[in-house]
């Protein structure tokens, strides 16, 4: 069944066959198919809730859930080809994901962060890259020189970076959305990524990796090896993370940082920042808003982290009200040629300019 399913990447194979081999097939390897019930499938669900993982931590939900999936997926296949007369998958309660609510930076905790890892050049501008773009850390690790767009201020999202069995694997996006051009909103980091690129020392290499590599055993970090997002992440952001006092600090939660602040600022609406972070579809960051935490239905708390993100939401507001000026394209273009790169302001009016003009 996996074998022949040549559309899933690696890293989603290397998972089936974990929950195959190790939750699934010691509680029905041995018995034909055609004689699995429903209440048998809830009963190895329910051992796998009771039962803790390997490092004494309850199971989570979302695990459990990753099992129920891959054993749907062997019955849903049986079914289709006529070797079972009915999947008793239908009538088991399905898992639900875990709802926790998501945790979000406030922009003094990022610069906090960010000057943390300023010993450890470029990787404090990496911490504000992912806090103000929302990538994922396999789409930053995959990232090559010539992904930053400084003359139409985008980052070009091509590649994902993944951990396998096989090591590292560079492939494509998560989804077929998830490749996308994300718009560079913040000045200050677009004039950062512009001096990190004049300085890098492969800036002439177009398909030189953006970020630099820690030379084993050392803190050295060298542009002759890859970036490694686990290593990274282990060793050097985690330990910052807890100097910054933001203990248990994941890096995927830069990302939940720039849609808060995207959206609180108004700088991008909600399908402008669906596009952005590369969701699946339109829903995504309507259910993401509801369950990961980035929006909150009380007025008073999102007021409060509203005040704590001014000095960032008044950078973004100004990029923001460049879209309605009613600047014509040729100032526009005067405008651009009389300078040697395009800033995000600029490009924000181009793209509005051209949605008028083709109404």
């Amino acid at each position: 069944m996996i074998a022949a399913s040549a559309h899933l990447k690696q890293k989603t194979l290397n998972g089936y066959e974990i929950a195959l081999r190790v939750h699934a097939y010691p509680a029905f390897g041995n018995r034909r198919i055609s004689t699995l019930k429903a209440a048998d499938i809830d009963a190895r669900l329910a051992t796998l809730r009771a039962k803790p993982k390997a490092d004494g931590k309850q199971r989570t939900e979302t695990s459990v859930l990753g099992t129920y999936k891959v054993v749907r997926k062997v019955f849903s296949c049986a079914y289709a080809h006529r070797l079972i007369p009915f999947n008793p998958c239908i009538a088991v309660t399905k898992p639900q994901t875990d709802t926790a609510e998501a945790r979000f930076l406030t922009v003094e905790e990022v610069n906090r962060l960010s000057a943390e890892l300023s010993v450890q050049p470029p990787y404090d501008l990496l911490v504000r890259f992912g806090a103000l773009t929302g990538l994922r850390i396999g789409e930053v690790a995959a990232l090559r020189v010539r992904d930053i767009d400084l003359r139409r201020g985008e980052v070009q999202v091509r590649r994902n970076m993944t951990h396998t069995s096989k090591g590292y694997m560079v492939g494509t996006p998560k989804t077929a959305r998830a490749v996308r051009d994300v718009p560079i909103l913040d000045e200050t980091l677009f004039r950062d990524l512009g001096a990190y690129l004049r300085d890098h020392p492969h800036r002439d290499n177009l398909e030189a990796g953006l970020w630099p590599g820690k030379v084993p055993g050392h803190n050295k970090l060298s542009y002759e090896r890859d970036f490694d997002p686990k290593g990274f992440y282990r060793y050097t952001f985690k330990p910052a993370a807890t100097r910054a006092g933001l203990d248990g600090l994941h890096f995927h939660e830069l990302r939940h940082t720039f849609a808060t602040l995207a959206l609180e600022s108004r700088a991008l609406d909600m399908h402008e920042l669906s596009r952005a972070m590369g969701h699946a579809s339109y829903a995504s960051p309507t259910r993401s808003m509801r369950t990961s935490g980035h929006a909150t239905s009380a007025p008073t708390a999102r007021r409060s982290r509203l005040t704590s993100r001014l000095p960032a939401l008044r950078s973004l507001r100004c990029v923001r009200s460049a879209v309605s000026a009613s600047d014509s394209p040729s100032s526009i273009l005067r405008s651009q040629q009389s300078s040697r790169a395009t800033t995000p302001r600029a490009l924000l009016q181009d793209r509005q300019n051209t949605r008028r003009s083709s109404c």
